[in-house]
């Protein structure tokens, strides 16, 4: 509170949309001190299916993924608006062996804005572009929702440089749409 009073004292000269400018920035910087911090070279999850969702997921590797080495991948679950519960499943496409990590525990009541954790393990067994499936159970008040996100996964150098392009599944069609239509028009 003192904060915001020195804000608005030493702005006496300052316009009124200036001061709560300062006021809402100093609210915001003290908000996000108090509570966990999320990873900033996380990137967003695709949500499949239409509407939006009550829970971002956000993910991050943490080294490249190479044929035949353990790879941990990190994900942070954020709910927009309280959830009552939710349950945490992935599987990962073939090529991906999971070898930690497949289940995350129930968690319950979680709190709008406050991140979740989770990590798994998974190994490569060849070069290619891959995809681990998140699917996320959630119920808030009456409602029950399910959400697969996709997680693509680039292990070794990816696809080979080969005449021929490898047919997408629809999965990779709906994360990477350029690359399908440059296979279709091959």
């Amino acid at each position: 509170m003192a904060c915001l009073a020195l804000v608005a004292c030493g702005a006496s000269g300052k316009s009124g949309s200036s001061v709560r400018g300062a006021v809402k920035r100093a609210a915001v910087h003290q908000k996000a001190k108090s509570g966990p911090v999320i990873d900033a070279d996380m990137v967003s999850a695709v949500p499949n299916g239409k509407g939006t969702s009550p829970l971002e997921v956000k993910f991050a590797l943490r080294q490249h993924p190479m044929t035949g080495h353990p790879v941990q991948l990190d994900l942070t679950f954020i709910p927009s608006i309280g959830l009552d519960r939710i349950a945490v499943s992935f599987l990962a496409e073939d090529g991906l062996v999971m070898r930690d990590g497949s289940h995350m525990p129930l968690t319950e009541h979680l709190e709008a804005g406050v991140p979740i954790s989770h990590s798994l393990t998974f190994i490569p067994q060849r070069d290619g572009i891959f995809y681990v499936s998140a699917t996320v159970l959630m119920d808030w008040g009456d409602e029950s929702v399910a959400r697969t996100y996709t997680i693509p996964v680039l292990a070794g150098v990816g696809t080979s440089g080969q005449d021929s392009a490898p047919e997408l599944s629809s999965a990779a069609a709906r994360v990477l749409p350029s690359t399908a239509e440059e296979t279709a028009a091959r």
